[in-house]
């Protein structure tokens, strides 16, 4: 499997002719909170359902997300809970 991706990442490189950075995110602290119902949110996409467990997010320009638990707890870190 791993040599697919790397074809399929070469190939995409190859594609565009681009050159490829590897970058993280900068630590910036956003306000969070966990859905307990199922939840309408506009974002910047449109409505998108977040269900019970999901977080919706709101970023530095006040713009909301929805994120699974699982892709939150991977991309985040609770610093306090008020």
């Amino acid at each position: 499997m791993k040599n697919a991706i790397e074809d399929l990442y070469q190939g995409w490189v190859d594609f565009n002719k681009q050159k490829v950075l590897t970058v993280r995110k900068r630590p910036i602290e956003v306000s969070t909170f966990q859905a307990e119902v199922r939840l309408l949110v506009h974002t910047s996409v449109g409505l998108v359902a977040a269900e019970p467990g999901d977080y919706i997010i709101k970023g530095v320009r006040g713009e909301f997300s929805v994120s699974k638990k699982d892709v939150f707890e991977q991309t985040f870190e609770v610093l306090s809970k008020e």
